[in-house]
């Protein structure tokens, strides 16, 4: 899916059945990664990047407009950093972007504001301006030329505002914005018939704002307010103008409030479609989103949970307490940005978490959640230049930092799983980048470090993966990598490291994740690096054999993601990795039963069961799709869906 932004645009496309989204502004949370020019469609259930020879440049805060007459999508002005404000014309046709050119034009500008008048067969353009300054001028592209009209009476001059066009009135609708002279934000309504503006004013309107969004619902012909931005803080309500009367919703569901998101109406389908825009997190911490939603006319449904910035090398465990996948730090290699964000998946959406201390910016460490105290234990893990030896505990709301007398070494690129017979935190090996490469045993009861020694231990490595099997009672480790790739499993009991000699075994490798499923009683693990390149395979191991499961539905091969087992919707989940770019894609590879293929055809009693097939959001540096097990027939993939799709197992 695209990732995450702000000022982009979106316009719907009629004859081709997609909504289109070009640019906008975008960071990885830490650092800048800049303007965009991607091209991008939403076909009410996946996005898909789409790669013309030639784009508008990179830019974000431009206005775009379908022009139902002639087919295309037509884009106007932005702003690029460095580069200033664009006064150019763009036109999509489904395949290639074409700039057009005019004896006059609209004056280099951003946070204008465009639609189709489809009664006069024009694209219309009002204000707009600079950071300081704004425009109240009006100007109509009739897809060979631009030209200035001039009514009597105008609007005053504003940016951040928003134009729709009223078929059922023949009038195109304008509301709210901003003033950037005097900071004041405008709550007035105004209609355009093409020659005229008229201001209309009604006992009820909602609050001035601007960085709002705002579709024409041509199924219940009422033009559509969302979001937004004023004195009062980011907003997520939705009102509603008929032409004579503006009346407030109060839908069941709602996204998280925002401004600078961006918005069409799929009137094929009836929806209108919300993707991105610009949050607050506790009025300090500002974060760019990458979630898509729709409205119906009376409520919301969230097609595309927003996700954390692209990443490899981080770290995750499943909270089984709260019942929240958690995830911290990690690296994208392309920006050299070093995280140190913590993240929740609760099944359905992540969200980011602010508490008031927190592990620095790292990569390669380690997580395992320590279910006799209800925390999730981070070791290590580190900057550029190597790992380090603290030792940090999360509890829901806050990261504590650990000081024991007695602690391992520095390190990255070690594993760390919870043997919850013993009650301790087992690490093992890591290093690397210059560091030693180690073959340590370490335990945390959650006051102190304590070495063991057994007599047989694996060989020095790291990039291994380790988790503890509560089914037998010992704690897998597999592969890894020193001078080569490893391809052995072993066992730790919490006294020995015995090695296991199974005939069938994963082929070498290293950075692939592991995780252990309670209700299959199999040690799962997927992807890595190995001597061929980035794997995409699925084994799971049952104290005897391993078998490959993979299947044709699953994440692309990658290294450096991170896998967890969610013991309340009974799935693993799967976060982001090096897949040839930085990925921000979660999978879920969904309950089914153990003993349930009788015949060998990959069904269970006549259900399909194959893996991965619960949810895909796709967001890698590639295109990528949305799979449903929509089971609640609500259009969405929910919590309940998941739940739905293992009580169908289990009565059928």
């Amino acid at each position: 899916m695209p990732v995450r932004r702000e000022g982009c645009a979106l316009a719907y496309d009629s004859a081709r059945g997609v909504t289109i989204l070009f640019g906008g502004f975008t960071t990885d949370g830490l650092g800048t990664i800049g303007h965009l020019h991607d091209t991008w469609e939403w076909n009410g259930s996946r996005w898909t990047e789409l790669h013309p020879a030639s784009s508008p440049p990179d830019r974000a805060y431009h206005a775009m407009a379908y022009d139902s007459a002639r087919g295309v999508v037509v884009l106007c002005g932005g702003r690029q950093g460095g580069a200033g404000y664009f006064g150019d014309t763009w036109e999509w046709n489904g395949s290639t972007w074409t700039q057009r050119s005019s004896a006059s034009n609209p004056s280099a500008r951003a946070n204008h504001a465009m639609s189709f008048d489809l009664a006069r067969g024009v694209t219309v353009l009002h204000g707009g301006g600079t950071f300081s300054s704004a425009l109240n001028d009006i100007w109509e592209w009739d897809g060979t030329a631009w030209s200035q009209r001039a009514p009597a009476t105008n609007p005053p001059a504003r940016t951040n505002h928003a134009l729709v066009f009223d078929p059922t009135r023949n009038v195109s609708v304008m509301y709210g914005g901003l003033d950037p002279g005097t900071s004041s934000y405008f709550g007035d309504t105004w209609e355009w018939n093409g020659s005229t503006w008229t201001q209309r004013f009604t006992p009820n309107s909602p609050p001035g704002r601007a960085f709002h969004a705002m579709i024409f619902d041509s199924v219940r012909n009422v033009t559509t307010v969302v979001a937004g931005r004023n004195s009062a803080g980011y907003l997520n309500e939705a009102w509603e103008w008929n032409g004579s009367t503006w009346t407030m919703r109060n839908p069941s569901t709602l996204p998280v409030a925002r401004g600078y998101g961006a918005m069409a109406f799929d009137s094929s389908r009836g929806a209108g479609v919300l993707f991105g825009g610009y949050k607050d997190i506790q009025f300090t911490v500002h974060i760019m989103l990458s979630d898509t939603w729709e409205w119906n006319g009376s409520d919301w449904a969230l097609r595309v949970p927003d996700a954390p910035p692209a990443r490899s090398q981080h770290s995750m465990a499943y909270d089984d307490a709260r019942g929240r996948g958690v995830l911290f730090g990690g690296y994208n290699i392309n920006t050299g940005v070093i995280f140190s964000d913590t993240w929740e998946w609760d099944g359905r959406i992540w969200t980011l978490r602010a508490p008031a201390a927190s592990p620095s910016a790292r990569r390669w460490s380690a997580l395992a959640f320590d279910s006799a105290r209800s925390v999730v234990v981070l070791f290590g893990g580190g900057g550029i230049g190597g790992g380090n030896n603290e030792t940090w505990e999360w509890n829901g709301t806050n990261w504590t930092l650990r000081n024991p007398a007695v602690k391992p070494s520095a390190r990255w690129l070690h594993s760390m799983a919870f043997d919850s017979a013993r009650n301790v935190t087992v690490l093992f090996g890591g290093g690397g980048n210059g560091s030693p490469i180690l073959d340590d045993t370490w335990e945390w009861n959650g006051t102190t470090w304590t070495q063991r020694s057994p007599a047989n231990k694996p060989p020095s490595r790291s990039g291994h993966s380790l988790a503890f099997d509560s089914g037998r009672g010992v704690t897998v480790l597999f592969g890894g990598e020193a001078a080569t790739y490893f391809g052995d499993t072993w066992e730790w009991d919490g006294t020995n490291w015995i090695q296991r000699g199974p005939a069938i075994s994963p082929s070498a490798r290293s950075r692939q994740a592991m995780v252990y499923d309670a209700f299959r009683e199999g040690t799962r693990i997927y992807g890595g690096v190995g001597a061929s390149g980035l794997l995409s395979d699925t084994w799971e191991w049952d104290g005897i054999i391993w078998t490959n499961v993979s299947s044709g539905e699953a994440p692309c091969a990658r290294n450096g993601h991170v896998m967890s087992y969610d013991s309340t919707r009974l799935n693993t989940i799967a976060f982001g990795g090096w897949t040839g770019g930085n990925s921000s894609d979660t999978w879920t590879y969904p309950f089914h039963l153990p003993d349930g293929d009788v015949n060998g055809d990959g069904e269970v009693d006549g259900l399909d069961i194959s893996p991965f097939t619960a949810a895909l959001f796709a967001g890698s540096s590639t295109p990528g799709d949305l799979y449903h097990a929509d089971f609640s027939s609500n259009g969405i993939i929910d919590v309940g869906d998941t739940e739905g799709f293992v009580q169908a197992l289990l009565n059928h």
